[in-house]
């Protein structure tokens, strides 16, 4: 007998997704206590979707980044949501790294049986939701330029922009911000703002390799004059040094951030269009009850506090 509903959610055009896979994740949450109704997003209308979810009591999205990022904005649609899971699938799988979830979709399936949960904070701006990443200027400029390619499989998505702006030898021409957050403010020049909430960008962890989930604020760093190849070679070789040291960097945290620039820059919001600035963006503490890994990485962190 059954006593859960999962909507395991995924995106589905002509043929992406490996049936097999998805038959295997589905008999392996099977195995349990739950139910699984298979949604394929591409198909679904909203009213579809916000049903599905209503009925269940955990929501699964399997995909990549794109994929956790459409979820997200119809789980909280809903004024009691349930429980929120990703099965990797996708290039980078920066939230679900963070979250420790096994990157093998089966093992992560797994891992949700056992519904090891945290309640997590999610980022908001206007009417859209993000829990991993936020940024305008150079991530977003090189995006829009060049298509994918084997650099994107190789390194992840922040590090084939910049190998992509090295490639093009595309100009670095910084943007007027104004940056205001809860205690700081910026105002100048900048190549990149980057807003953190969980610590991969990517599928690397090296700039917000301080950020946690759970405490209620956003890690902020204000890229101002540092070269491309710098930056490259960073995120290249793993690093993950004090953003604080870093020449030509600006640091610091906050629950509420606004951005204003001259000429507007298109924002990146989890790796989709999320609009143009001016923005004002704000943490909305421990908003959704998610499962994670036997140990996450931010759990490590609380714990070395």
């Amino acid at each position: 007998m059954t006593d859960h509903t999962i909507t395991l959610c995924f995106h589905e055009e002509a043929g992406q997704v490996d049936r097999d896979l998805l038959n295997a994740i589905t008999a392996t949450l099977e195995r349990d206590t739950f139910s699984v109704m298979e949604l394929n997003l591409a198909k679904a209308s909203n009213k579809t979707i916000t049903s599905h979810f209503k009925a269940s009591e955990v929501v699964i999205a399997y995909g990549g980044d794109g994929t956790v990022h459409h979820v997200l904005q119809h789980l909280l649609t809903l004024s009691e949501p349930p429980t929120f899971a990703i099965i990797p699938g996708g290039t980078a799988n920066d939230f679900a790294r963070t979250l420790n979830m096994p990157i093998n979709p089966v093992k992560a399936a797994e891992t949700i049986i056992n519904q090891q949960t945290k309640q997590i904070d999610v980022g908001q701006f206007n009417d859209r939701y993000f829990l991993n990443f936020f940024g305008i200027g150079l991530v977003t400029e090189t995006k829009q330029a060049v298509s994918a390619s084997e650099s994107k499989q190789t390194f992840g998505r922040f590090s084939y922009y910049l190998n992509s702006l090295q490639t093009l030898n595309a100009p670095e021409e910084p943007f007027s911000v104004t940056v205001k957050g809860d205690n700081h403010t910026y105002e100048g020049n900048a190549m990149m703002v980057m807003v953190g909430n969980g610590q991969y960008t990517g599928g690397v962890r090296a700039f917000f390799n301080q950020a946690d989930m759970t405490d209620g604020a956003f890690d902020v760093l204000i890229i101002k004059n540092v070269s491309a190849r710098s930056l490259f070679d960073i995120v290249k070789a793993n690093i993950t040094p004090d953003p604080k040291q870093l020449e030509g960097i600006e640091y610091f945290r906050t629950s509420t951030l606004d951005i204003k620039t001259t000429p507007p820059q298109q924002i990146d919001c989890d790796g989709e269009d999320g609009g143009v600035t001016p923005v004002t963006l704000k943490v909305l503490p421990k908003h959704i009850t998610m499962i994670t890994g036997e140990t996450s990485l931010f759990q490590n962190l609380q714990n070395k506090r």
